[in-house]
């Protein structure tokens, strides 16, 4: 099964989020499949095809970085694009505040997931909440040119407290995924 390691998004936040992206969607929308608005989180580790007879261990790593965690609040403001503005496909919501204390959690999960078998990442780790992506036989230029012009603008979605961390299933579906909480712990 497709598994990944998140923070899941409060109903306020995301209703909040979705009022500012309908105002944003008017100004930018080809080119782009937006996320739906269930579907906002901040993937700690995406884990990929994982047997089922991992899940156990999976579940002990999360509580061992779990119970060295304390909750914190988290700040979202500004937005980008991966891998970069000229070639965007996808664009995000940073986090401002609590961005350091993510990378921190992630790095930790890292450690904890090599223990039982995963790869290290090779890539940075950039917290973020993915907001859409770019749709095939797009035109990449007009879409980095508009991308680049909702970086320049102000974007304040709102704070959260990060309590819970959870194990997430993802099932790919012709209409987009479907996410099934596995597993979840609070810190």
């Amino acid at each position: 099964m497709r598994l990944f390691i998140a923070i899941k998004l409060p109903a306020l936040l995301r209703d909040n989020l979705c009022r500012q992206l309908d105002i944003l969607k008017k100004e930018i929308n080809a080119g782009l499949k937006w996320v739906k608005k269930d579907h906002y989180h901040i993937t700690l580790r995406f884990l990929g095809e994982v047997k089922g007879d991992k899940i156990f261990d999976i579940k002990k790593a999360i509580d061992i970085v779990a119970q060295g965690t304390a909750i914190a609040p988290l700040l979202f403001k500004g937005s980008g694009a991966f891998p970069y503005p000229d070639n965007p496909k996808i664009f995000y919501l940073g986090v401002d505040k609590g961005e350091d204390y993510l990378k921190i959690i992630h790095y930790k999960l890292e450690d904890e997931l090599v223990k039982i078998g995963f790869k290290r990442e090779d890539r940075s780790y950039t917290p973020h909440i993915t907001l859409a992506r770019s749709r095939r036989n797009t035109d990449m230029k007009r879409l980095s040119r508009d991308i680049k012009e909702l970086m320049n603008k102000e974007f304040f979605v709102g704070e959260m407290v990060l309590e819970k961390i959870s194990l997430i299933k993802s099932e790919l579906k012709s209409d987009g995924p479907v996410y099934q909480d596995i597993y979840s712990v609070s810190l």
